[in-house]
């Protein structure tokens, strides 16, 4: 199944478009960069009637280099993901990450537009943003997310969108799960953004 998806690039105002190309769940083999938010306790859930996957969890260490501590501020994630597990054109979407960094509760990544998402064996998730405001990254710069939910409950590994599911073990604690927030390095995002000028040029000529 594919979608068109369209995203606004704020360092340079132009529409970029791409497809998802996900008939079901895929990763999409991230490599983390720099600088890197770690962040622990993180719960996730996914409801399959609204198709919302909520994460939301503490952040605990930055890697810049040097490393330092983040005080246990606000990770989270909002997405509209659909039940084979592909994102929804024109869903909701969001990423908060904040931590004790050049002041008290300082914002770090923050962002309303999804670029890609993916998931895969060992309960694994996968997100693209593209940043909006914070310290760590300037307008329009790609950032990941490699999230481990740590079910421990699903065939193989892989999360199944079809059921609604949670690593969260009782009512009012955190789950176990754990990610990694980070600036993708710079030759992956303008091989993405070659990838979907591309897509969008053929999208043209076919009209």
């Amino acid at each position: 199944m594919f979608r068109n998806f369209c995203a606004l690039a704020a360092f340079s105002g132009v529409v970029v478009c791409t497809s998802f190309a996900h008939a079901g769940p895929g990763p999409l083999n991230l490599t983390p960069g720099t600088p890197d938010v770690a962040s622990g306790f993180v719960s996730v859930s996914y409801n399959a009637q609204s198709m919302i996957l909520s994460v939301s969890g503490f952040t605990q260490n930055l890697n810049l280099p040097p490393s330092s501590g983040l005080n246990n501020r606000e990770f989270s994630i909002v997405a509209s993901i659909d039940n084979s597990g592909a994102p929804i054109a024109g869903g909701t979407y969001s990423m908060m990450v904040r931590g004790d960094f050049g002041g008290t509760d300082q914002v770090l990544f923050q962002s309303n537009t999804l670029w890609n998402f993916g998931s895969g064996a060992v309960d694994l998730f996968e997100f693209i943003f593209i940043q909006e405001s914070g310290s760590l990254a300037a307008p329009g710069t790609h950032i990941g997310t490699i999230l481990a939910g740590n079910f421990g409950s699903f065939p193989g590994g892989v999360p199944n969108f079809s059921q609604s599911f949670s690593n969260v073990p009782f009512p009012g604690f955190p789950g176990s799960g754990n990610a990694d927030t980070f600036v993708i390095p710079t030759p992956t995002a303008a091989a993405m953004f070659a990838v979907a000028g591309f897509a969008s040029l053929r999208r043209r000529r076919s009209n």
